[in-house]
């Protein structure tokens, strides 16, 4: 093997000048492209042995990401149109199967997206795994047979209808009684209540939105004294604070009309007399007493003057006055 290493090079050395020239060209180019793949490689390692900042930045940013809040108005749209719009809408990644089907109808305001999110799912029986930035959607079977496991979300979602109740003091009710994963949406407007938890707390919501919805009851009440309007501005502060009912004052005929539950009534009722009382007033009796001034006194008993008393206060005096005995004073003032 020597022997012909050597031989090649002699015989290179030794052929005419342009082949030599040809071959020089030759390791010019590969030199220079040695040159570039050197660069390139040591461009490639540096970037393998870059920190992965960014990385973390983006994690950090999805998952603030899924801590903000979104209004969305949909009416019965189908569920794969209604996360497309959630990721349009929000910059989430989603990826959704052919099996994925259902509909989503869905109004709220200010909700943080990741509740949105597992409710469009849950309403539709689906589930969803994570890689990386994105969420891969599909159905409850196709996670099954693709984990060999149900998808470990337990909750449920049911939605339920106010037609009484006043939707502040429900969410109120139901934010104290939903579970650590739970989650509560309200739309004011709609009158609507959206609850995703486990079984157990949705049938404690339901039983506490039932006695809320009892039919609430109106009354009027016909004020004597105090007028509609003040007793509206006392009251209805109140009302609102409580969530306890309505109060409205019609001026016109001095009446105030309460509207709200049954067992509340009485002791609005209580508050309304409470307030319609004839006002305090002090009487001031007056006499007048004219006096005459003289240089003259007179002292002792004018007996007509303490019957004439006596008779004003209904006694009568049947016989004969004694006499008067008034005297003049010897000694003028």
């Amino acid at each position: 093997m020597i022997p012909r290493k050597r031989e090649n090079i002699y015989s290179l050395a030794f052929r005419p000048r342009n082949t030599r020239k040809m071959l020089f060209c030759a390791l010019a180019v590969f030199s220079r492209l040695g040159g570039v793949n050197f660069a390139a490689e040591e461009k490639t390692v540096q970037l393998a042995q870059a920190p992965v900042f960014p990385v973390q930045n983006q994690l950090s940013t999805l998952s603030t990401l899924m801590q903000g809040k979104i209004t969305l108005d949909l009416r019965n749209i189908e569920a794969v149109d209604a996360l497309k719009f959630l990721a349009m809408k929000t910059g989430m990644n989603i990826v959704v199967t052919k099996s994925v089907t259902g509909r989503v109808s869905l109004t709220v305001q200010d909700a943080i997206i990741k509740d949105i999110f597992d409710i469009m799912l849950r309403l539709n029986s689906l589930a969803y795994d994570k890689t990386g930035e994105i969420y891969n959607v599909m159905t409850e079977t196709e996670y099954k047979a693709l984990y060999g496991k149900k998808f470990s979300d337990s909750r449920q979602v049911k939605i339920f209808r106010l037609n009484y109740a006043i939707p502040e003091q429900a969410f109120n009710l139901l934010d104290a009684l939903k579970s650590e994963i739970g989650r509560l949406l309200v739309d004011t407007e709609s009158g609507t209540v959206m609850v995703m938890d486990i079984p157990d707390k949705i049938n404690e919501a339901q039983h506490i939105l039932e006695t809320l919805e009892q039919k609430a009851s109106i009354k009027i009440f016909n004020l004597k004294y105090a007028k509609a309007k003040d007793v509206e501005d006392q009251l209805k502060e109140q009302l609102d604070i409580k969530k306890a009912g309505t109060i409205k004052a019609d001026e016109r005929t001095n009446q105030v009309i309460v509207q709200t539950l049954p067992e509340r009534m009485e002791s609005i009722g209580e508050l309304i007399r409470g307030l319609d009382k004839k006002t305090k007033a002090v009487m001031v009796d007056t006499k007048i007493i004219k006096l005459k001034y003289r240089n003259q006194l007179d002292s002792g008993i004018e007996w007509e003057g303490i019957f004439n008393l006596a008779k004003q206060a209904g006694i009568n005096y049947i016989g004969s006055y004694p006499f008067s005995v008034i005297q003049k004073a010897t000694n003028p003032w």
